[in-house]
């Protein structure tokens, strides 16, 4: 949020700090756009890891099988139609660190 700091210059008006072309003034089009637009978006982009997280663990008993032997467990895994959608996020981990790829994400946001 540090984008939407804005600062006062001498001619009375405030500007985005970081885009000195935006006014941060209340009549501002442009600042309004700013804060009920791009708002959102960041709170959304920011929720997606854990949606993401919500649909793992629900299934999380299907993730991870059980298995001692960690080729039975990915094979059983693999097998598994329900689980399919959400393969792209658990595919490229072992069987028991199937929330690995969904807290890196979030980890890098």
């Amino acid at each position: 949020f540090r984008g939407l700091n804005c600062f006062p210059f001498e001619s009375e008006h405030a500007y985005l700090r970081v885009d000195t072309s935006v006014w941060c003034d209340e009549e501002s089009d442009e600042y309004s756009t700013l804060l009920q637009t791009d708002i959102p978006l960041i709170i959304l982009y920011q929720s997606i890891p854990f949606i993401w997280a919500a649909l793992l663990i629900s299934q999380r008993h299907r993730l991870n099988p059980g298995y001692k032997n960690e080729q039975a467990g990915r094979r059983k895994r693999d097998r598994d139609p329900r689980i399919a959608p959400l393969r792209f996020l658990f595919e490229d981990n072992r069987v028991d660190r199937w929330s690995y790829d969904v807290f890196d994400m979030w980890r890098r946001i």
